[in-house]
């Protein structure tokens, strides 16, 4: 046993001792201390801080920051004991409405450090102690922080609690605003159907009361819902509708997330420029008015941006920057998406060990939280490396249960992209019957919801499963169009591989001409793109190939 030096014998006897003589004091003589600390402690900062605007505030009401805030939860506690063993001289409502105070003081400071766990747990004291509409709202307010921590489904409880509170006090306006708040914790955890209903209904109260900054906020959750089941062009102009409401409001904050909002969808349609350009001034709106989280969000996608048409320099700088700001303000759900996205172009620069590490980082954020939509987005990302790098069957295994995930979650984009990638599984594995039956399937899917982007790289795996059997016509159309389409939507990195891939079809019809300056082409793309792994993988294919052909290897 190691030995305790005469300091720490000291410092560990004198808190005995001082434990000892606190607990030998009369509860009464307790209160009068915790009362006087209260009192000692206000004065020495400057006075008791002002009193916070009401909760019932139509518009988020904030603290003005002052000295003791820093010391809030310590005042807060001074009032309990206080409170609870019955001081002198102040009465029980005065200390509870100081431990009110403080609590509430306390958890706003800690928002304002991004302490999220700790401002949720002080909310929820600051709502054990209140009734009606004011403790729903701070049950709300704790709820949010802990959405803000990935926590939904400890939020989802505390809101479901808000909104009965406000149905029993015939509160509409905040009735409106509990199921908006509800619906967009269910959309990481509910089916759309559920999600979109609480979304329209809350529309409707809002539109009722004349609560504009909540119609707004809804009105965004809305096209986030729409563009997850492919709806683009109502989603567009949904979040063009929430623009012109913040911006109406002169909601800085607001307009940042409906800029992110609408970047995203001029993004997935294909105008990359304009996508690019409403991100950066997302990003500068978010920067001016200090809202970090925001900024991280639109950093994040910027950097998806980049990354698809080929700026790796500029994505991975941008990732790192958006990760950073991520684990600065605890936001542990767009950490683990980020996470996840960055593995993405590791992946597509040849660093495939990098990129496993960074899914599986990703996938155990997204299960802690119980996000099980993003959940399945990582699945059927780890199940694209695990194909390329040969485990075939884990690979199968994980597109399965990505497909029952988005099948559940009602999420069309991505069940169309896991039945792709599940037929590719089944196209290498020889069930090339299988494959062309369940590709075809997600390429009905992919038209069904606009989507363009998956419906190209379905279109290439349909084709190499027609080479397999044959079908060399329909092959070279379908060829033709996934590439058209890849190339309209600026998709460098799918839209070089899927050359390549052309390339070898070219070959094998003795088209060899055009085979060669299609190699070149794609191959080029890749180098350009930094993916060695993918290229060797490549090259491998077209050497066999060209000795098959009786050609000479193709040059780069």
């Amino acid at each position: 046993m190691p030995e305790i030096d005469a300091e720490s014998t000291y410092v560990f006897r004198h808190a005995l001792l001082r434990d000892a003589a606190y607990s030998l004091h009369l509860p009464s003589d307790l209160a009068q201390l915790h009362s006087l600390s209260l009192e000692l402690v206000e004065d020495a900062l400057g006075g008791k801080s002002p009193e916070p605007p009401p909760l019932e505030g139509t518009d988020a009401p904030k603290c003005t920051p002052h000295p003791s805030d820093s010391f809030a939860a310590e005042l807060a506690e001074h009032a309990r004991l206080a409170m609870n063993s019955g001081a002198d001289g102040v009465s029980h409502d005065q200390l509870l409405a100081a431990r009110r105070h403080y609590l509430r003081r306390a958890a706003e400071f800690a928002t304002r450090q991004f302490q999220s766990l700790t401002a949720a747990h002080l909310w929820q004291q600051l709502a054990a102690s209140l009734q009606g509409v004011r403790r729903a709202l701070a049950l709300t307010r704790a709820a949010g922080e802990l959405m803000s921590d990935g926590l939904t489904r400890n939020a989802k409880p505390l809101l479901e609690e808000a909104l009965e509170l406000h149905r029993q006090a015939g509160d509409r306006r905040g009735e409106g605003g509990a199921l908006s708040n509800l619906a967009a914790a269910e959309m990481r955890t509910a089916g759309a159907s559920q999600v979109e209903h609480r979304l329209r209904e809350a529309l409707k109260i809002h539109r009722e009361v004349g609560n504009r900054r909540f119609e707004a906020i809804t009105l965004g959750n809305l096209g986030v819902l729409l563009e997850s089941q492919g709806q683009l062009t109502q989603a567009e102009a949904i979040h063009d509708e929430a623009l012109g409401i913040h911006g109406e409001l002169g909601n800085r904050e607001g307009m940042a997330s409906a800029l992110h909002n609408l970047a995203r969808v001029l993004c997935s349609t294909g105008r990359n420029d304009a996508g690019k350009a409403a991100y950066r001034n997302a990003i500068d709106i978010a920067r001016e008015v200090g809202a970090k989280r925001s900024e991280a969000n639109s950093l994040r996608n910027l950097a998806g941006i980049y990354a698809k048409c080929g700026q790796n320099a500029e994505a991975e700088r941008t990732y790192e920057a958006a990760l950073h700001l991520n684990r600065q303000v605890s936001n542990r759900h767009l950490e683990g998406i980020t996470l996840q996205e960055f593995a993405i172009l590791h992946e597509h620069t040849g660093r495939l060990v990098a990129a496993e590490a960074m899914y599986e980082s990703a996938l155990a954020i997204h299960r802690e939280l119980g996000d099980f939509r993003s959940e399945g987005v990582a699945l059927g990302d780890l199940a694209v490396l695990y194909m390329k790098t040969g485990r075939s069957d884990l690979a199968e295994r994980l597109s399965k249960q990505a497909l029952m995930v988005h099948r559940r979650s009602g999420n069309r984009q991505f069940e169309g992209m896991a039945l792709a990638n599940l037929a590719n599984a089944y196209a290498e594995s020889g069930r090339t019957e299988e494959a062309e039956t369940m590709v075809r399937d997600a390429i009905s899917i992919h038209r069904g919801i606009a989507d363009q982007l998956g419906e190209g790289r379905s279109l290439g795996i349909l084709a190499n499963c027609l080479v397999r059997t044959g079908r060399f016509s329909e092959a070279l159309e379908h060829f033709e169009q996934g590439l058209s389409l890849l190339r309209e939507l600026g998709e460098i990195h799918a839209g070089a591989c899927l050359t390549c891939e052309f390339a070898l079809f070219l070959l094998a019809i003795e088209r060899v001409p055009e085979a060669q300056s299609t190699w070149r082409e794609g191959a080029s793309c890749l180098t350009e793109l930094g993916d060695t792994f993918k290229l060797g993988e490549m090259n491998a294919e077209m050497k066999r190939a060209c000795a098959k052909a009786g050609v000479p290897p193709f040059e780069a």
